[in-house]
């Protein structure tokens, strides 16, 4: 389509046209969406999956804060929404936060993790543990690299220290096989502490655990104040996840 621009002068009656080609523009915008759908298109499945579930936790804090807000004007829709919607726990808000906000790189910790699966889901059925679980201590400990050794001498993909190798009987940390054996010493602090207070003594150690629950209760948040930063952000870590793994194998 073409549009013509009138131009006339004061020297006389002498017209000249000029055309604005609108075709070329509206030939842009096309290009470009069909350009954005093929990339869209080409995503990995499992990219597109981690997406919808960040997404989809986003949406629900946004929907939980818009409901907040019209049940202030009505007392009895607020009380049916406390009702259908108990307040979430310090650790869940936490954990829905960081799904959020880090998306990106629980997709390469998946992608790292995957070819250890074998080894993953023995460990998972050896010592009744959720195998999103194992893979959520993978993700943080190691991002999926079974050779990596600490700074403090912690090695493999759940970074076991020298002497809880040792007394797990795992010969080699660095070998994938170690997850069958940290899996269980795993299991161990969530049957003794809970699943948040038992991650986090895997991350502090059991013994500082024992001490912080005889002092304050067996309840994360009357403990979490007491735990070293890191541990606090570690559990949220590995919470996030396992949540996203368990959308995903």
């Amino acid at each position: 389509m073409h549009y013509k621009i009138r131009l006339e002068t004061d020297m006389g009656k002498h017209f000249k046209y000029a055309f604005v080609t609108a075709a070329s523009v509206l030939t842009g915008l096309a290009l470009g969406a069909c350009t954005a759908a093929a990339i869209s298109s080409r995503l990995p499945e499992k990219d597109k999956a981690i997406d919808s579930v960040a997404a989809a936790y986003t949406s629900r804090v946004s929907v939980s804060q818009k409901n907040l807000e019209d049940a202030t004007a009505n007392p009895a829709q607020e009380d049916a929404l406390k009702m259908d919607n108990p307040p979430k726990s310090s650790i869940d808000l936490e954990v829905e936060k960081y799904i959020a906000q880090n998306s990106k790189s629980l997709k390469r910790f998946l992608e790292k993790t995957a070819r250890f699966e074998s080894y993953i889901s023995k460990a998972a059925a050896e010592n009744n543990i959720e195998k999103s679980l194992i893979y959520g201590i993978i993700a943080v400990e190691s991002n999926g690299d079974p050779y990596k050794i600490s700074r403090a001498g912690a090695a493999g993909l759940m970074q076991v220290m020298p002497g809880t190798a040792k007394y797990l009987g795992i010969a080699q940390s660095t070998h994938p096989s170690s997850v069958i054996k940290a899996s269980g010493y795993l299991a161990q602090q969530i049957d003794r502490f809970g699943l948040e207070l038992g991650l986090a003594a895997y991350n502090c150690g059991p013994t500082r655990m024992r001490k912080l629950v005889n002092r304050h209760g067996s309840d994360w948040d009357a403990v979490k104040n007491h735990l070293p930063k890191e541990t606090r952000k570690y559990v949220a870590k590995v919470l996030a996840a396992m949540r996203v793994a368990e959308d995903l194998i």
